[in-house]
């Protein structure tokens, strides 16, 4: 019966594959600026917004933008001044501008301002990306996509096979099953590139990837919101939040940066998302919006304040992902909270502004934060412990084997399964009034001592 079914759902894949068209239907621009976002960055500019201004004042003061095609595109875009088209269009057609996403920007949305020249000079490097043997990481991928986008009506058949290898070869293929069985094919840093995929295959061919691994993009804004170290971090433009990272030194800003960028794409495309709107609620905040000369381009493009957001104080202030085998908890949402995350085979651990690196399996006695507990397992067999959880509570148990089922008693209550995660993480969460012993074995083999 399982064979039968594996082969139906196969059939069915394929049949959908097959009826799916991978053909650019919409004109320019293409490329993120849908009607609805372009109509927004063009009122900003006589709404005189937060975000207009910081960008146009950097734009008129003829600031040295680190992505000078992006930054002066967008501005033509929303102004329609021809000075600014101008300016990307110069940026463009230089030999050495290689950037192939901020060339297909260009291309995309300077259209009506190009010479044939220009034309002719980006779409001979738009071709050369697009006729390239097919990329196989999210940044690659990028910009082969936003390429084909951009020269769908000169190249339309090589537009369609880039765009074909990406959802199909790449993402239903490669990716996608990956995400589903918890391995780590799309890391933090990925998920700039991939959303930008995201937003320009939905906006030009319908086709919506996340159908592929619902789960992974379900717990994306819960992930993203709570791996960020409680603390900000004050720069002279404005305030970071940090996403966790593994070593020493001062942060990577330009990683904080993308980090938001990817949390307002991901909100953009799909506002409506409980857990997007926690992460709205997380990024309206005005001292977290970036100022600076690489952030404000993407804030301007991406940020809606005029989208609500849910408070996200009323989110719990833990995450754990088990297919993943990671978990972040915080003992509440105050600046100064601690924090704990486990998480790429790190274990850190971050009280105010320090945060120590954690040996794994080093914990001798079990860390307490807010309402979670997190403690080492005693053996691979099971362990017992007491409990007093007046207001209920979670613990999070490390160092069982993964993926292995144990039998869990507490004092009162029927016994039941849980299993530990694909990091040997058992999550067990206890209600309000839980009191007495708990008892973790593996099935069969009784209660220990």
């Amino acid at each position: 019966m399982r064979k039968w079914l594996v082969l139906v759902l196969a059939a069915g894949s394929v049949l959908c594959a097959q009826d799916e068209d991978f053909h650019v239907f919409r004109d320019a621009p293409r490329i993120f600026l849908n009607p609805q976002r372009l109509k927004r960055i063009q009122r900003e500019t006589t709404r005189d917004s937060i975000r207009w201004r910081q960008f146009s004042n950097l734009i008129e003061s003829q600031a040295q933008f680190p992505e000078p095609g992006f930054a002066w595109a967008l501005h033509y875009a929303a102004t329609g001044q021809a000075a600014s088209a101008k300016a990307a269009l110069d940026w463009a057609v230089q030999p050495g501008s290689t950037d192939i996403r901020q060339l297909a920007l260009v291309y995309d949305w300077c259209q009506k301002a190009m010479t044939p020249a220009q034309k002719t000079a980006i779409l001979a490097k738009l071709r050369q990306a697009v006729n390239s043997p097919g990329a196989t990481t999210a940044t690659g991928v990028r910009d082969q996509v936003l390429a084909a986008v951009a020269i769908a009506d000169e190249a339309r058949e090589p537009a369609e096979k880039v765009i074909r290898h990406a959802v199909l070869d790449w993402w239903r293929k490669s990716v996608a099953p990956a995400l589903r069985e918890g391995k780590p094919a799309i890391r933090r840093e990925d998920l700039p590139p991939l959303y930008e995929i995201l937003h320009v295959v939905i906006d030009n061919t319908r086709v919506d990837m996340r159908d592929n691994a619902p789960g992974f993009f379900k717990n994306v804004p819960s992930w993203q919101l709570l791996s960020n170290y409680p603390a900000p971090f004050q720069t002279a433009d404005n305030e970071f939040r940090i996403p966790a990272f593994v070593g020493k030194g001062e942060p990577d800003l330009k990683v904080a940066a993308l980090s938001r960028a990817a949390d307002l794409m991901i909100v953009a495309y799909d506002p409506n998302a409980l857990e997007g709107q926690f992460l709205q609620g997380y990024l309206i905040q005005d001292r977290f919006l970036m100022r600076g000369l690489f952030g404000i381009t993407y804030e301007f493009l991406w940020a809606n304040p005029y989208q609500p957001g849910l408070p996200f104080a009323k989110m719990d202030p833990f995450f754990h992902d088990a297919t993943g085998g990671r978990f972040f908890v915080r003992s509440d949402w105050e600046e100064n909270a601690t924090w704990f995350g486990f998480f790429d085979g790190a274990m850190q651990l971050s009280t105010g502004t320090e945060i120590r690196n954690l040996r794994p399996g080093s914990l001798r006695e079990p860390v307490e934060i807010g309402g979670a507990t997190v403690l080492q397992a005693a053996s691979p067999d099971g362990m017992k412990f007491a409990v007093d959880l007046p207001e209920g509570g979670v613990f999070f148990i490390l160092g069982f084997p993964a993926k292995t089922a144990y039998d869990i008693e507490t004092d009162g209550e029927e016994m039941y399964e849980a299993e530990a995660d694909a990091s040997g993480i058992l999550l067990l969460e206890f209600a309000k009034g839980t009191k007495g012993q708990v008892w973790i074995h593996r099935p069969g083999r009784g209660v220990l001592p």
